[in-house]
């Protein structure tokens, strides 16, 4: 594989990884299976190391070429008149260490929140919602496009408004 491709891939597995964890926690919570808090702390903490792990591994591509940006093409949304909407990633020097950081930070909140959450109604609701905000703020950094970058707002901003109402009937 070139390296080029490598990149995209790992550039990728950044947004595809957390939005991964986002189904196969949320889809379960929709139809009523419950699930364990292990498994759901589990399967959220190993979406963000993978992302993670995908992020360093670019940064050290990056770091290789000289921090010269790559852009990730994944297609075309729709087309209205001369507008398309169009998804598109870019890594660079700028890009790349923040989603380290806040992926790594995801993945310790995630840590954290599995003791500290334990047997608490809406368990399974809260890493859900973690895990939207994780691909809405990797989707957020990685926008090579306004509509990209106007989908992980809208991502991050109504995880992280659910997240601070997480207990509506505590004082």
């Amino acid at each position: 594989m070139s390296g080029d491709r490598v990149l995209s891939t790992l550039v990728l597995l950044q947004v595809a990884a957390p939005a991964a964890t986002l189904a196969a926690i949320g889809l379960p919570a929709v139809v009523g299976v419950r699930q364990g808090e292990r498994s759901v702390t589990r399967v959220v903490g190993a979406g963000f190391a993978i992302a993670l792990v995908a992020a360093l591994g670019a940064l050290a591509l990056l770091a290789g070429r000289g921090f010269a940006p790559h852009n990730v093409h994944l297609g075309t949304w729709f087309h209205v008149g001369h507008h398309r909407a169009t998804v598109d990633l870019v890594a660079d020097a700028l890009s790349i260490p923040y989603v380290c950081f806040s992926t790594a930070l995801c993945g310790l909140v995630n840590a954290f929140a599995g003791k500290y959450l334990h047997r608490e109604t809406g368990f399974t609701r809260f890493f859900v919602l973690l895990a939207l905000f994780g691909t809405g703020m990797n989707l957020l950094v990685l926008a090579g496009s306004m509509d990209v970058l106007f989908a992980g707002w809208e991502c991050v901003g109504s995880s992280s408004t659910r997240l601070i109402g997480f207990f509506p009937d505590r004082t």
